[in-house]
């Protein structure tokens, strides 16, 4: 055999290995996953809150904020748990009294407290046998409340 020839049989094998490779790497099934250098920084593991702290033993890993935080997102409320009467002073509803913003009012009742306070508003709704009574918004003293007051001891009823 020449060395032509040789040459020419190498050369076309190794031709025909490369492209038997290449083919074998484009298959979509993969029967091992591959390899990620530092996976810790893609998957960082979180800690628990009730573990303890490796940076500080012997304390627990859930720690209060700093004082002044504020959550994202997070409006802070302006008064304090016992600050009902001065929230009921301040605070004036921002809505104006149109049909719009009477209408949504009625479908967002119509969705979330019918099911408490009934259509009419006077606690016979869907679900009041089953848990104690809420409170009617047509009696007496509910009506004479103000429209913040109403939010704040509502808020505080079902805590």
């Amino acid at each position: 055999m020449s060395s032509a020839t040789t040459r020419w049989t190498l050369s076309s094998s190794a031709l025909v290995v490369v492209v038997a490779v290449l083919l074998a790497g484009c298959s979509h099934k993969k029967s091992t996953p591959a390899l990620e250098y530092m996976p810790n920084m893609a998957y960082s593991p979180a800690v628990k809150a009730q573990n303890e702290d490796p940076l500080h033993p012997g304390m627990s890993a859930m720690r209060p904020p700093v004082p002044g935080t504020v959550a994202r997102g997070f409006t802070p409320y302006r008064y304090a748990v016992g600050d009902s009467l001065a929230a009921q002073r301040d605070l004036v509803n921002p809505l104006p009294r149109t049909a719009d913003v009477l209408g949504r009012g009625e479908r967002v009742f119509m969705t979330y407290c019918v099911v408490c306070h009934g259509p009419k508003g006077d606690g016979q709704g869907y679900i009041v046998p089953k848990f104690p009574m809420p409170p009617s918004l047509l009696s007496e003293k509910v009506s004479h409340w103000p429209s913040s007051a109403r939010r704040t001891r509502f808020r505080k009823i079902w805590r």
